[in-house]
């Protein structure tokens, strides 16, 4: 019976211990949305490759922002 009154506090102090860990954690929410960038390019000419080429081309890309967060 004296074993018994010994494990109590201590299963009480680690049943404490346990509920308020797992009641913090049942608080918290997520971040919210994830900013988010969308890069569209069209397709690249094709680059010269030989001595004396100038290996250069010009690529359009877009650039959007599908979220309402500014990006910085």
């Amino acid at each position: 019976m004296t074993k018994a009154r010994s494990v109590r506090p201590a299963l009480m102090i680690l049943a404490v211990y346990f509920l308020s860990t797992w009641a913090g954690a049942a608080a918290v929410q997520a971040q919210g949305p994830v900013p988010d960038i969308t890069l569209s390019c069209q397709q690249p000419q094709p680059i010269d490759v030989y001595p004396g080429a100038t290996r250069v081309t010009i690529i359009d890309c877009t650039l959007e922002n599908p979220t309402i967060h500014q990006e910085r």
